[in-house]
């Protein structure tokens, strides 16, 4: 069977027809440069409105393995997407995934978004994390940054 890239050309299109069937085999895929392409057009789709998109995004986080730039770069996909369970997800994977030279971007980029999400949704997320002793020092440290960045941004 063919592979199938989804191309936008110069032609008017709604987001709302795209298939989210074929850019989700593309984004499960072996190929980086399609794995890429299909996450990139699942994360605007999800921007557009099409929830099933960023619900396919988590599914997609949750079964990504080792592969640390794609856990990496679904998680970036998923900002914006402030959901109670994808905050707790989030931060059981923080504690999940240890710190290391391979980790340390995908660990960063869940707390970058973390901060971004609405305040009431992660402050005593974030606040618990600052406190967990399972976390290393660093690791806390960032979470208390990410915490009071939170605490700053929701009383402007």
């Amino acid at each position: 069977m063919p592979k199938r890239v989804w191309r936008l050309s110069k032609a008017f299109f709604r987001v709302e027809d795209l298939p989210l069937d074929v850019l989700a085999r593309q984004a499960v895929g072996d190929d980086p440069q399609l794995v890429d392409a299909g996450i990139g057009v699942l994360e605007i789709l999800h921007r557009h409105g099409r929830a099933e998109a960023g619900v396919f995004l988590v599914g997609l986080l949750a079964c990504s393995g080792d592969d640390w730039k794609r856990r990496e770069r679904v998680v970036r996909a998923l900002r914006g997407f402030a959901h109670p369970g994808l905050v707790q997800f989030l931060c059981d994977e923080l504690r999940r995934v240890k710190g290391s030279n391979k980790t340390r971007r995908y660990l960063n980029a869940i707390l970058e978004v973390l901060q971004s999400m609405p305040a009431e949704l992660v402050r005593d997320a974030l606040r618990e994390l600052a406190e967990d002793r399972s976390l290393s020092r660093r690791m806390r440290q960032k979470a208390e940054q990410a915490f009071w960045a939170v605490v700053v941004r929701s009383e402007d």
